[in-house]
């Protein structure tokens, strides 16, 4: 049995390795204005500011008791610009990885009608395989009905999270464009980072 539950401080020690899983978080963050390794920075970066907006997948099957399986950030453009207005910037004054930044926020921010951002999300490990992303899939889609929102969007790299893209495609995102993101990866890497829609009926 698993279910999702609201997250708190005390879980993003768990939350942060997959988090870095998902992306290229340690380019991103080199010479950020905190001095602190990938997964600190974005801890306070990132995971900090999203928390009200944090859900974690919890499985009450182990002997233990509850064991963190998952994770998922999920809001609405209001919640976004609100974190974004309240929240210190601490990456590396650079201007190509600022456009980065910006053209996610065009993306995120869209003028059309209200829609759901499936900010970020990752299963561990020990639960990988056993289609545990419906459940973040449901929540999200109950969430776009409780705003009577039309669309849920997300950005996910091509390959690095390979498996989430192929995972969103089969829930029926459709994906629309990418992030150019060349000024600031130059020739680390060839990656995309791919836009995705959910139109909802």
């Amino acid at each position: 049995m698993f279910k999702l539950i609201p997250a708190e401080e005390k879980h993003l020690d768990q939350i942060a390795p997959l988090l870095m899983e998902t992306g290229y978080y340690d380019i991103a963050a080199v010479n950020n204005k905190l001095n602190l390794p990938a997964a600190e920075f974005y801890k306070i970066q990132t995971l900090l500011p999203y928390l009200k907006y944090t859900s974690v997948l919890i499985s009450t099957e182990a002997a233990a008791g509850e064991e963190f399986a998952g994770y998922c950030i999920t809001l609405t453009k209001a919640h976004i610009e609100e974190v974004e207005k309240n929240a210190p910037y601490w990456f590396a004054d650079d201007p190509a990885l600022e456009r980065i930044w910006e053209q996610i926020d065009q993306f995120y921010l869209d003028n059309s009608n209200e829609h759901i951002i499936a900010y970020s999300a990752a299963i561990h490990p020990n639960y990988r395989g056993k289609g545990l992303y419906r459940v973040i899939h449901q929540y999200r889609q109950t969430m776009a009905k409780q705003y009577d929102c039309s669309k849920i969007v997300l950005i996910v790299w091509q390959q690095k999270s390979s498996k989430a893209y192929q995972i969103h495609q089969h829930y029926g995102y459709k994906y629309v464009g990418e992030i150019d993101c060349g000024d600031f990866f130059e020739d680390k890497l060839t990656d995309k980072l791919i836009k995705g829609v959910l139109e909802l009926a």
